[in-house]
């Protein structure tokens, strides 16, 4: 038995990655089957590292095969925007990752929801988190969530019969994570002295930064936050405490993130 590792970004880059294998695997071993002579494995593991080293163009099998797995709505989490299953709303110019949309919607209908003392900064269980986030990613919601126009998740009954995600402590926390994984951050490529929220340009000047993907998943973002921030009364989530959370998950640059970083998302916030 060959023992064959690797390591992945995420969990959907693992699994194209062990389809890829699976098929390099059986287009290697030779036509009559692999035998137990030294020369046959031999053959198979130097192949092996050949795949390791990339030597067998395996790229364009990993491009074809993720391009497959968007196709399917499989992606939810990912590192680039344009990898990611998204849904149209009304009120944003480009589709929003569904993945957010479907976890907001768990957020507000677990347990507190957004009324939930610290919500966003109360981390929860690791444990819960990893355990929500592999079953998401594993293609378990595909059928359950994503089969049709998303009707379900709007429904508060619904949720409460969901394993997944445990809490609103946990729904939070897995949308951090997602803007956490893409890289770049969504922020990255901000010039943060260029946007004046006080001018009547700002939303023009905002949209030139982040660009027609970006600027609406950020708009998204400052929207639920200011949702959050209506039950201060019982979250203790002020714009503060929310810039405090979500900026060094969308900066690259913790030190950015924690001072600059944290006045311009309240700046965005009041604007």
């Amino acid at each position: 038995t060959v023992s064959f590792q690797f390591k992945a970004p995420s969990i959907e880059m693992r699994n194209a990655w062990v389809d890829i294998l699976r098929t390099a695997i059986k287009t290697i071993v030779p036509v009559g089957g692999a035998g137990s002579s030294p020369q046959d494995r031999n053959y198979i593991v130097a192949s092996l590292m050949d795949i390791s080293k990339g030597q067998l163009h395996l790229n364009e099998m990993l491009d074809e095969e993720l391009s497959r797995r968007r196709a399917a709505g499989e992606m939810l989490f990912g590192h680039r925007l344009q990898d990611v299953a998204t849904v149209r709303l009304e009120q944003y110019a480009e589709p929003i990752p569904k993945a957010l949309v479907i976890l907001w919607q768990a957020l507000i209908h677990k347990g507190q929801g957004i009324a939930s003392e610290g919500i966003f900064r109360v981390t929860g269980s690791k444990d819960e988190i990893a355990a929500s986030k592999k079953f998401i990613s594993s293609g378990a919601w595909d059928k359950k969530v994503l089969g049709g126009a998303l009707n379900g998740v709007f429904d508060k009954e619904w949720w409460q019969g969901q394993e997944h995600p445990k809490d609103a402590f946990c729904a939070g926390n897995l949308i951090k994570i997602w803007f956490r994984d893409l890289r770049p951050k969504l922020l990255d490529a901000v010039d943060l002295d260029a946007v004046k929220f006080s001018k009547p340009n700002a939303g023009e000047a905002l949209q030139d930064l982040l660009g027609p993907r970006r600027c609406p998943v950020f708009k998204w973002l400052l929207d639920r936050c200011l949702e959050i921030e209506k039950h201060t009364h019982s979250n203790l989530m002020t714009k503060p405490a929310l810039a405090t959370v979500f900026t060094p998950n969308l900066f690259s640059d913790i030190a950015v993130a924690i001072n600059d970083g944290a006045n311009f998302f309240v700046k965005a916030l009041q604007w």
